[in-house]
């Protein structure tokens, strides 16, 4: 199992590693707000020119992920970091 910040340092450390310039931030709404849920923030990567390739949402709350939302947010990046990429 890992927590909310072990998921985000797993992310962010993947997109670091990538070769293709990668970066990982939150997705503003407008006015510069959170979106989504307030329990709740889009995290998105972003390409070299600051395109949105993929996003997910991340819960805010203490504790560990359930493995259902860890393995959706591993299934979600996989085609830019590969198979079990949290894990490396």
């Amino acid at each position: 199992m890992r927590t909310v910040a072990e998921a985000e340092r797993c992310l962010r450390a993947a997109a670091r590693l990538a070769e293709q310039g990668f970066t990982v931030k939150e997705i503003p709404g407008k006015n510069g707000r959170r979106r989504g849920k307030g329990s709740h923030k889009l995290i998105g990567l972003y390409d070299e020119d600051g395109s949105v390739l993929a996003w997910t949402t991340i819960p805010q709350h203490p504790g560990d992920l359930s493995p259902v939302v860890t393995r959706e947010i591993e299934a979600t990046f996989e085609p830019y970091f590969g198979k079990r990429w949290m894990d490396k």
